[in-house]
């Protein structure tokens, strides 16, 4: 959960955020229409991640619930996901299981540099640790598919 100040510095820079590219279109490597019936259909995951969403991932501030029973330790709800929690090598020190590739996101076999797989581009991949072993990485799956309630 380490990250350098100068990436901290480049993903939530005013300057450099105007340089993404913020056009709401279909990721190239995404499914191909019909896409999954959401509230809001946003590939941009930049906008994914901004703290005024109803929900978010942890990336540009700590998460709003205090009850998140299914985070793994070291995580906590006041913890931030940096880059290179998702974004590494998946043979690395960092993976979910470690092994003896560099550190950093040099390379993976899965879709943009993630440590491990996280098929979210459908609703039609049926859920198993594999297909969701990015969430895993933070979160226990008994506890997510087994009775873990969060409150409302």
């Amino acid at each position: 959960m380490v990250e350098t100040a100068a990436a901290y510095f480049r993903w939530q820079s005013p300057h450099i955020r105007p340089t993404l590219n913020l056009t709401v279109v279909p990721r190239p490597l995404g499914p191909p229409p019909p896409y999954p019936n959401r509230v809001n259909l946003q590939f941009n995951t930049r906008v994914q991640f901004e703290a005024g969403n109803l929900s978010y991932q942890p990336v540009e501030a700590a998460g709003r619930n205090a009850n998140v029973p299914s985070l793994i330790a070291p995580w906590t709800v006041s913890s931030i996901v940096t880059c290179t929690d998702c974004h590494d090598n998946d043979t690395g020190p960092n993976a979910p299981v470690p092994g003896t590739g560099p550190a950093g996101p040099h390379g993976s076999q899965y879709q943009q540099l993630q440590v491990a797989r996280h098929d979210r581009d459908s609703d039609r991949t049926a859920e198993s640790a594999a297909a969701y072993a990015l969430c895993y990485k933070c979160h226990d799956r008994t506890l997510i598919c087994h009775g873990a309630r969060h409150p409302r």
